[in-house]
């Protein structure tokens, strides 16, 4: 499900023609391989025509991780920001509203342009849960294990700070994707993060390079559990493929980076969010790509 199909699309166009520009520069014969592939993929969901730009992308720069250095660099600053304003972080609501905000950076989009220059700031603001009966601390409060999908490296460090609060009183499992795919965080970053906090988790690679929360739901959905789930990738591979009724309950964090998503969200480009899986299935049943929901 293309949430906006022209918007959607213009977004894999730019964001995957930038990728071969980074890496293998101007060259048109790559090009229009690229786009002649990409015209046999099947566009009928997002998340397979991402993925499988994304393996044209690294078959045809030959290139496993066209981000990696990208990834340790943004990973190194983010440690920075972390080291300066962990000391803010006192709660599990303060360390939730700091995973959500952290959210904040990806690579760039065609509705997207991330900015590092106001990080502490942007860490700071409130964030919106957008079911008013909802408090985060009692959906935890009602189960003793955590499945905790992870998204971008940098972020991941505020997820770990969040993960290693929850552990007093969940078990917590954190799950990554098994290859690598834009700046998601890999196992070889989360590894060398946890070493560096002193911390220790139980991490499980999922799914090739597919978003983590396809595993999540099939392996982990009964009572007892809840999913948190980070970022745009593992929500809309969630809209894609898991809308259903689940055993347990799955929070959704993220920031609301391109007007598709916030759209979708019914909230202001740039929110912090926090959404529940009966949120988000009421929203897909409803929603047009044109931001209405429909009656």
């Amino acid at each position: 499900m293309f949430l906006d199909s022209l918007n959607c699309l213009l977004c894999l166009l730019e964001s995957r023609l930038r990728e071969l520009y980074k890496t293998c520069g101007l060259c048109p014969d790559i090009v229009k391989r690229f786009l002649r592939e990409l015209s046999e993929l099947d566009l009928e969901k997002r998340t397979n025509v991402f993925i499988h730009s994304f393996d044209l992308v690294v078959k045809l720069s030959g290139k496993e991780d066209p981000h990696r250095e990208e990834k340790l660099n943004i990973c190194e600053k983010f440690m920075k920001i972390y080291e300066v304003v962990r000391e803010s972080i006192r709660s599990i609501d303060d360390a939730i509203r700091f995973a959500v905000n952290a959210n904040l950076l990806d690579v760039e989009m065609h509705d997207y342009r991330p900015d590092l220059s106001n990080v502490y700031n942007i860490l700071m603001r409130d964030v919106k849960t957008l079911e008013r009966d909802i408090k985060v601390r009692d959906v935890l409060k009602k189960c003793r294990r955590v499945c905790y999908v992870l998204d971008n490296s940098g972020e991941h460090i505020f997820d770990i700070a969040l993960a290693d609060m929850l552990k007093k009183d969940h078990d917590v499992i954190l799950l990554v994707r098994e290859y690598p795919y834009e700046i998601d965080v890999t196992r070889e970053i989360v590894e060398a993060t946890l070493m560096r906090l002193n911390m220790k988790f139980e991490m499980i690679e999922v799914c090739g390079r597919c978003p983590p929360i396809l595993y999540a739901v099939k392996e982990f959905d009964e009572p007892g559990t809840v999913i948190i789930s980070k970022g745009i990738a593992n929500l809309e591979a969630y809209i894609d493929w898991c809308r259903e009724e689940h055993s347990c309950p799955i929070l959704f964090l993220l920031v609301a980076k391109c007007g598709p998503i916030a759209r979708f969200l019914g909230v202001e480009k740039g929110s912090g969010v926090i959404a529940t899986s009966d949120y988000i299935n009421f929203r897909a049943r409803t929603y047009s790509q044109y931001g209405e929901a429909r009656s």
